[in-house]
C-alpha cells in the first residue's frame, strides 16, 4: 500500500469503520464517562461483529489498559477492536460489520507495507520513502532544490510517533488513523503543506 492510497482510503473505509466504532461507544457509555470496564467491552465488541471468549477479553483488556486504571477510554477500545481483528477466525469475518473488517484490514496492510525492514515499526526513513515514492513517482527534481517531502515527512512522522522514542507501533499507528478519519481528508492538508515548503 502506498501513502497516496491509505489517504483515499481515510474519508472512506477508515472514517466509515471508526466511525462505528465511536457510534458503539457513545452507545454503551451511558454514565457518559468516556471509559468502559471489562463487561462493557466484552459488550462492544460483540455488538461489532466479534465473539471473544471472556479470558480473551479479560487478557485483552488488561494488556490494553495502558494507563492502568481498569478502564478503558475509546482509543483503548480501538485496540482491543485491532487485537481481536488479528486474533478472529475464519467463523468471525462472517459476523463482523463489513466497514469494520475495512478498516482494520488496512490498517494492518498500511502498517505492513510502510514497515519495510519488517521489524515491526516504521522508521522516519521508512515514512519518507513511502511518502517520496507518492509525491515524487515520475517527476523531475526540482530546480530551486529544497526538499518539502522531507519536511512533510518529518511532520507525519512526529504525529506518529506519540511517545517520542523515533519509531511507530501499530498501536501508534492505529491512534493516528483513528485520529486523520475523525478529524477528515487528510489529503487537502498533504496538499496545503506541499506548497507552504
Amino acid at each position: 500500500m502506498t501513502f497516496a492510497r491509505l489517504i483515499l482510503k481515510i474519508p472512506t473505509t477508515l472514517n466509515k469503520g471508526f466511525k462505528k466504532c465511536r457510534k458503539v461507544f457513545a452507545q454503551l457509555d451511558e454514565a457518559n464517562i468516556g471509559l468502559f470496564n471489562n463487561d462493557q467491552i466484552k459488550q462492544a465488541a460483540i455488538k461489532l461483529g466479534y465473539s471473544p471468549s471472556d479470558q480473551e477479553i479479560q487478557q485483552i483488556f488488561i494488556a490494553s489498559d495502558f494507563e492502568m486504571t481498569q478502564s478503558l477510554d475509546y482509543k483503548e477500545m480501538v485496540v482491543v477492536l485491532a487485537i481481536l481483528h488479528l486474533l478472529r477466525g475464519p467463523a468471525d469475518d462472517e459476523q463482523i460489520d463489513d466497514d469494520i473488517l475495512a478498516a482494520f484490514n488496512v490498517a494492518e496492510e498500511a502498517f505492513l507495507s510502510f514497515d519495510s525492514s519488517a521489524d515491526g515499526y516504521i522508521s522516519k526513513d521508512e515514512i519518507q520513502s513511502m511518502m517520496e515514492e507518492t509525491y515524487t513517482q515520475g517527476l523531475p527534481q526540482s530546480p530551486a532544490g529544497g526538499d518539502p517531502i522531507g519536511k512533510l515527512a518529518g511532520r507525519r512522522f512526529e504525529e506518529l510517533d506519540v511517545d517520542g522514542d523515533g519509531k511507530i507501533g501499530f498501536i501508534e499507528f492505529l491512534f493516528a488513523l483513528e485520529g486523520w478519519a475523525a478529524d477528515g481528508d487528510l489529503s487537502e492538508t498533504e496538499s496545503d503543506e506541499m506548497e507552504e515548503d
